[in-house]
């Protein structure tokens, strides 16, 4: 019997947002995998939150103090 994975830390919360479809469509090109001929799972989350991590600087814990 397999053990669950444990809870994250740092919990999630959904958003819902209503992009240009041009826009959105760059941003498919560019997480487009040619292997899974899709984009993967968990594309857009990472994407975003690095996009949003670099805006508004590193976590607290790490940035230098």
């Amino acid at each position: 019997m397999t053990m669950p994975r444990p809870r994250s830390i740092r919990r999630s919360r959904s958003v819902h947002v209503m992009l240009d479809e041009e826009l959105m469509a760059r941003v498919d090109i560019e997480l487009f995998s040619l292997v899974e001929h899709r984009v993967p799972h968990g594309a857009y989350k990472a994407f975003f939150e690095q996009l949003l991590r670099e805006r508004f600087g590193a976590r607290p814990e790490e940035r230098k103090t």
